[in-house]
């Protein structure tokens, strides 16, 4: 499980790293005094769980866990006050759960074994995710091959992958992927149709975690997954010999990168074996 601590004051933040490190469940432990941060941090990365302090000045706690909730509806949020004002008013809008300051390691394992007993979390985050690139663009989950039923859904979540974990525009997909259509309303139709229907795809297969869809935009979470491409541009040799001039072929937006994919090999190789 990754998880997320923010507090403003950064004696809170050394303490809780000091008090609470090596939660039981809890794979990996970020740590922020910037709310905004953090925010950022939960877009990349699929944040389960989130320790959050109520009051900070650039974003309170409750603003802070209702995007997360956005990012993740999933994600177990833990909002630490010092104050009775603050936790009521906490509870009233159905927050969370609230640990009270000063707190030790035994409080916060007993508010955690809460928390994870009374999740509803669809405990899927073992599924791993590989999309294969080099050639005809392919989608794996704990080594199965997947079978898109929309084929628009499909080519989406490629433009997606072919990001590396940027911004997909909704006005960019609808350029690629409904190229020459001139009714632009019924295009801007069709894609938030795809999105849905990739989201509602992803959900089904329990791996919604690697899809993220913003108001005017969508990415893929890199960090959540595995891929050919992503091997190929940090330089790995196996990726670099795997690549033979071939990228998603059915998909014709994906051509230009196919130059700039030659170039970079022939220049790693070439740097490769210099070193032998």
């Amino acid at each position: 499980m990754k998880a997320i601590m923010v507090d403003d004051q950064p004696l809170m933040v050394r303490f809780f790293e000091a008090a609470c490190a090596n939660l039981p469940g809890v794979e990996s432990m970020e740590v922020f005094t910037s709310p905004l941060e953090a925010l950022e941090y939960a877009r990349r990365n699929f944040v389960e769980l989130a320790f959050l302090d109520l009051s900070m000045p650039q974003m309170s706690g409750l603003e802070l866990g209702e995007k997360l909730k956005i990012l993740n509806p999933h994600v177990i949020l833990i909002y630490l006050t010092a104050y009775d004002d603050c936790a009521i008013e906490a509870l009233h809008q159905r927050a969370g759960y609230i640990l009270c300051k000063p707190y030790n390691r035994q409080d916060v394992l007993e508010i955690l074994e809460k928390a994870l007993g009374q999740s509803e979390y669809p405990g899927s985050l073992g599924k791993k995710v590989m999309f294969r690139t080099f050639g005809r663009f392919d989608m794996y989950i704990d080594g199965q091959l997947v079978v898109f039923r929309s084929a628009k859904a499909k080519e989406l979540l490629a433009l997606c992958v072919s990001r590396e974990g940027g911004e997909v525009s909704s006005s960019e997909a609808i350029d690629k992927i409904w190229a020459g259509s001139k009714n632009r309303s019924s295009t801007a139709a069709n894609y938030r149709m795809t999105v849905k229907k990739l989201r509602e795809f992803l959900q089904e297969l329990g791996v919604e975690r690697i899809f993220v869809r913003e108001r005017q935009s969508c990415y893929i979470r890199a960090s959540e997954v595995s891929c050919d491409l992503y091997d190929f541009w940090r330089g790995d040799e196996e990726a670099l010999y795997r690549f033979r001039d071939e990228f998603m072929s059915e998909y014709s937006w994906s051509e230009p990168m196919i130059f700039q994919m030659q170039e970079f090999k022939q220049i790693k190789l070439m740097v490769l074996h210099q070193k032998e």
